[in-house]
C-alpha cells in the first residue's frame, strides 16, 4: 500500500493561526483520481472531533484511503480565533518602550502594530478545574507579532532558538515529565518568550557568528533556570503577565525543573549532549555508519562537516544546472522575447552571481545568432543585441535620446558603436561593426517610411 503524508515546509516560520476553509483544506491535500466529495465529509468529520487540545490548538489528523491502494495520511493543528484588528491596550507599552540596541527596528514594530493580535479559546493552568471558565476562558494571542519578529532575527539568533527547542523537548519535556502532574510545566512558549527577551536586550555583538552556539545555549538556559528558580517569567508584550504564576509557592517540585536545566547548561555537558543526541544522529542518515564509529569526538565532527561542505557544492551544482536548463528551454520556446524582456531580465539579474548574468548574455545571444542566420536580423533581433552589449553600461554617460524618430535614433546608435573602438576584445570589436552597419541599414529603411529623416546627414558626419 502506498503512503502518502501531507508535510509543509517553508525557509520562515509559519503562524499557528491561519483561517481554515474546508473545502480549500481538501483542494490543497487532494491527489488525482479522489473522490471530492467524500473527503470534504471525512475532513469536516474529524475537524469536529480534535484528538487533542494543546492550549489553543485542536489536533487533528486522519488517514484517508482511495481507490483501494493508496493512503492519504495528514495532522494538522487548528485554532479558532477572534482576529483583532488593532493593537490591544493590554500591550501599548511594547511599541514604545526603551530598547537600548534597537531591536526589533521601526520598521518592524510598526508591522507587528499593523497585524494586530488574536483572541484564543485557552485555559489558565490555574482555572482548569473550574468548569466554567475551562469552557469558557479566553486569552489574547500574539502568534502574528512573534512570527514577524522571528522572521526578522539574526541566521545566529534562530539556530540557537532551534537548539534550545531541540534540548528543552528532548531533555525536559519528556513523556514522564509531561505526565507527572505535580511538577510545573515548562513548554516551547516559554523557550520563544525566553529569545525575545534576549534579541531584545542583548547587544548584536552578543550574537555575532564568531560567537559559540554551545556557550549561547548555555546561557540562555541558565536564564531560564534562573525564571523557573524566582516563578518569573514576564510575558514578551504585557507587562503585568507572568507566564510562570502558576508555579505553586509551598511546592518544592519546580526545584527539579531548575535543577536539570543547570545540569544541562552546563558547556562541556550541553557540547557533549549536542554532538551525540543531534549531530551524530543526524549524521547516521547522511553518512555512512562505518565512517563515524569509533572515531573521537572532533574527528566525527569533521567527518560531518566535510560530508555537508560536499552536499552543499553538489545541491548548488544541481540549482545552477536547473537554472542553466530552465533558461535554455524558455529562450528555445518563448516567442514574446523583446529588448524590453531582455532589459527586465538583465535588472533581474544583477541581485544574483555575475556568473547567470553572463550565462544569460552568452545565450540569448546565441539564440539572436542562430535566428538571423536562418532569417536576417530583424529590428527587432538588433534591440536586444544592443540591450545585451550597450556600451553605454560599461563606460561614460552615451545618452541616447529616446524621443528621436526611428531613422535618427538608429543613425546615432550606429554612430555610437562605430565609434566604440577602443575595446579590448577584437571579437566585441568585430559585433560592434556588425552592429553599426545593422544600424546604418535600418536607418535607410526608415528614410521610405519617413521622407523628413536626412540620410544624407550620416554621410556627412
Amino acid at each position: 500500500m502506498q503512503h502518502l503524508e501531507y508535510t509543509g515546509n517553508v525557509p520562515q516560520y509559519l503562524s499557528n493561526v491561519h483561517t481554515l476553509e474546508i473545502e480549500s483544506l481538501a483542494v490543497q491535500l487532494m491527489q488525482p483520481h479522489v473522490c471530492f466529495d467524500c473527503l470534504l465529509l471525512y475532513l469536516d468529520f474529524i475537524l469536529q472531533n480534535p484528538q487533542e487540545i494543546h492550549g489553543p490548538a485542536l489536533k487533528h489528523g486522519g488517514t484517508f484511503q482511495y481507490l483501494q491502494q493508496h493512503t492519504l495520511t495528514f495532522n494538522l493543528d487548528m485554532v479558532k480565533c477572534i482576529r483583532c484588528l488593532v493593537w490591544p491596550p493590554q500591550a501599548a507599552d511594547w511599541p514604545t518602550r526603551s530598547r537600548n540596541h534597537s531591536c526589533p527596528d521601526s520598521a518592524t514594530i510598526n508591522t507587528v502594530i499593523t497585524n494586530g493580535c488574536d483572541v484564543v479559546r485557552a485555559v489558565h493552568p490555574s482555572c482548569r478545574q473550574d468548569e466554567w471558565m475551562s469552557k469558557y476562558q479566553w486569552r489574547l494571542s500574539f502568534s502574528r507579532a512573534e512570527v514577524t519578529l522571528l522572521n526578522s532575527w539574526t541566521p545566529v539568533q534562530q539556530i540557537v532558538y532551534h537548539m534550545l527547542r531541540f534540548v528543552v523537548k528532548i531533555v525536559i519535556l519528556t513523556k514522564d515529565y509531561v505526565n507527572e502532574p505535580n511538577l510545573p510545566k515548562l513548554s516551547n512558549y516559554h523557550i520563544k518568550t525566553l529569545m525575545l527577551w534576549q534579541c531584545e536586550q542583548k547587544p548584536q555583538s552578543w550574537w555575532s557568528a564568531e560567537s559559540s552556539l554551545i556557550k549561547l545555549c548555555s546561557s540562555l538556559l541558565y536564564k531560564l533556570s534562573d525564571c523557573v528558580a524566582v516563578k518569573y517569567c514576564q510575558q514578551y508584550f504585557i507587562n503585568n503577565c507572568n507566564l510562570l504564576d502558576h508555579f505553586m509557592d509551598d511546592d518544592d517540585a519546580y526545584l527539579i525543573l531548575c535543577n536539570r536545566l543547570k545540569t544541562f547548561a552546563n558547556v562541556p555537558v550541553l557540547l557533549s549532549w549536542f554532538v551525540k543526541n543531534y549531530v551524530l544522529c543526524s549524521a547516521k542518515g547522511l553518512v555512512p555508519y562505518d565512517a563515524i564509529c569509533s572515531k573521537n569526538i572532533d574527528t566525527k565532527v569533521r567527518i560531518v562537516t566535510d560530508y555537508q561542505v560536499k552536499q552543499m557544492q553538489d545541491n548548488l551544482y544541481r540549482d545552477r544546472q536547473l537554472i542553466e536548463t530552465t533558461l535554455l528551454n524558455y529562450l528555445h520556446w518563448w516567442r514574446g522575447i523583446d529588448s524590453r524582456w531582455t532589459q527586465r531580465h538583465m535588472e533581474e539579474l544583477t541581485r544574483y552571481d555575475a556568473c547567470l548574468r553572463h550565462y544569460f548574455v552568452a545565450m540569448l545571444s546565441m539564440n539572436i545568432a542562430y535566428n538571423t542566420s536562418i532569417y536576417s536580423l530583424t529590428e527587432d533581433r538588433l534591440e536586444i543585441l544592443w540591450t545585451l552589449w550597450n556600451p553605454c553600461t560599461t563606460i561614460g554617460d552615451l545618452d541616447i535620446n529616446k524621443s528621436m524618430s526611428g531613422g535618427l535614433l538608429s543613425i546615432s546608435k550606429a554612430i555610437k558603436l562605430a565609434r566604440w573602438n577602443t575595446v579590448g576584445s577584437t571579437a566585441l570589436k568585430m559585433l560592434y561593426n556588425e552592429m553599426s552597419k545593422a544600424y546604418l541599414h535600418h536607418s535607410f529603411v526608415y528614410t521610405y517610411i519617413d521622407m523628413n529623416v536626412p540620410t544624407l546627414w550620416c554621410t556627412s558626419y
